[in-house]
């Protein structure tokens, strides 16, 4: 499906386990255009300039990208542990 395709699904995740499953898919997809761009360039199959961009935008997508993952995640723990706290209060 692709970056682009695998974060517009993400987006749209019922829940938040199913944003954050689907937002690593789309970091993991962005990791392998960094890879096999990394690839060309360093193999000499292309050298250009567009190339070279597209690998610069590429690591900052992933960057981006995994923020977001990260971020999420944290978010889901922090409101796990808050939801246990007010139950343990309300007991």
């Amino acid at each position: 499906m692709g970056v682009a395709g695998n974060y517009w699904s993400a987006c749209r995740g019922r829940s938040d386990k199913e944003f954050i499953a689907k937002l690593g898919v789309a970091v993991d997809e962005t990791e392998e255009s960094v890879l096999w761009l990394t690839a060309i360039v360093q193999s000499g199959i292309r050298e250009d300039t567009q190339t070279k961009d597209l690998l610069g935008e590429g690591k900052e997508l992933r960057a981006i990208l995994s923020k977001s993952h990260k971020t999420a995640r944290e978010n889901r723990l922090r409101k796990a542990r808050e939801a246990r706290a007010r139950n343990r209060l309300t007991k």
